[in-house]
């Protein structure tokens, strides 16, 4: 028995070792494909490291290039001038929006002040019509009274003291009539029963009387006639007078307002609305330039806008005196010498185009020209304009010099320099 149950104890034995053989020969053929995946896995990201390795060597190279061409030395100072450039951006941003806002406010006022102006013109229009309407109807009234034109029709007027006179005749003849009248009865009575006697002298006087009273009686009857007639005249007339001035009165006012808005107003400043929104920006323009001239001047001279004209004829607001700080005076431009004046137009042409950049949508003006000019500048000017050329160009702009000067050769860097020769002229950059 003993025996028995050690072959028992071996056989338990060789079986878990055989079920052990069994499941480890399962989990080598698992491996054995886990293995060639491996390869397969090993192989491929052996390839792909082979790869990375190539990047990482061009990334190299690329970063080693871009770093050369960076304009800032490390992150932190390029992280500064982005915050500086930012901020400055959104001034510039708010400072664009508020001129974009004042400019769409102009623009509205602008508007406006035309369509009003079309308005008063089309009023002065139908007053000027409505003038000539009364004129057509004053006219015919005279013809249809029997007057050829206006200076007859007034070479029949009677005046007030004439008129009243021909009144109190009437009167005095009408009362002539009736006492004539009245004496006529009162002898016809006391003559009633009287014996006839030749009346021959006396009738041919009655026959005069009434000849006389006929004839009064026409003049009475024409002179009335032309008196009704004459009022009824002389009230059309009054009325229309009162017309005609209330519509000159309103033509007055609208021609005003029409020469107010156009810079005609006699006597006054002529100014129109569209050169008033001119002179308004060119203040600015002179603002900017006299940023420049004041400089280049040592601050003698400041350039200002000319409120008024040299005369009443010519248009006014856009021309230029210079204020002489030594002098405490305002002069005229054309007094400024040549030199002076070269400094005056080129900071007049940098106010313009800082104006320009300012206050047109983002254009940015980056090359400038100057041909000539320099030759009338003593060597302090010419340091100082030189000063002023020289600030310009940060911020990558280009500004470009033609002169002649020689002194304004040896002091600019890079010149283009225009040569001659035998088979012609040739450029040399220097």
């Amino acid at each position: 028995s003993e025996q028995i149950e050690a072959l028992e104890v071996r056989y338990r034995t060789t079986h878990k070792q055989v079920e052990t053989l069994k499941s480890n020969r399962a989990l080598v053929v698992t491996l054995s494909k886990a293995l060639q995946n491996g390869s397969v896995a090993i192989k491929e990201a052996e390839e792909a490291l082979i790869k990375l390795r190539l990047a990482m060597t061009e990334d190299a190279s690329q970063s080693k290039t871009i770093r050369a061409r960076l304009k800032y030395r490390d992150f932190s100072e390029a992280t500064m001038i982005h915050k500086e450039k930012t901020q400055a951006f959104e001034q510039l941003k708010k400072e664009f929006e508020m001129a974009e806002a004042r400019y769409q406010a102009s623009k509205k006022e602008l508007e406006k002040a035309k369509a009003a102006n079309e308005e008063l013109n089309l009023s002065l229009e139908m007053e000027i019509e409505t003038r000539h309407a009364l004129e057509r109807q004053f006219f015919e009234a005279i013809t249809r009274q029997d007057f050829s034109d206006e200076s007859h029709y007034r070479s029949m007027l009677l005046s007030e003291e004439a008129i009243g006179t021909l009144k109190r005749d009437v009167a005095l003849y009408t009362e002539q009539v009736t006492r004539v009248t009245s004496d006529k009865i009162r002898l016809q009575g006391e003559t009633e029963g009287l014996s006839y006697r030749d009346t021959g002298a006396l009738e041919a006087s009655r026959k005069l009387c009434e000849n006389e009273k006929v004839a009064a009686e026409k003049r009475k009857m024409a002179v009335y006639s032309r008196i009704e007639h004459n009022n009824k005249i002389h009230e059309n007339l009054r009325k229309t007078k009162s017309d005609i001035e209330g519509l000159e009165r309103q033509y007055l006012t609208i021609k005003n307002l029409s020469d107010t808005a156009n810079g005609d107003l006699q006597g006054k400043q002529r100014l129109a609305f569209e050169r008033y929104i001119q002179a308004f920006y060119f203040n600015r323009v002179l603002m900017e330039a006299n940023k420049r001239f004041s400089y280049m001047t040592n601050k003698r001279f400041e350039l200002v806008r000319k409120d008024t004209a040299s005369d009443m004829r010519s248009q006014s607001g856009l021309e230029i005196d210079v204020m002489d700080h030594y002098t405490g005076k305002t002069r005229s431009v054309k007094s400024l010498s040549g030199g002076e004046s070269f400094k005056a137009s080129l900071a007049l042409a940098l106010g313009l185009s800082d104006m320009i950049q300012t206050h047109a949508g983002g254009v940015q003006m980056d090359t400038m020209f100057v041909d000539e000019g320099f030759g009338a500048l003593d060597s302090e000017s010419l340091e100082q304009a030189i000063d002023v050329l020289n600030a310009l160009t940060h911020g990558n702009r280009l500004v470009g010099i033609i002169s002649h000067v020689s002194e304004l050769r040896e002091k600019i860097d890079r010149k283009i320099v225009v040569k001659k020769g035998n088979t012609g002229s040739f450029v040399e950059l220097v």
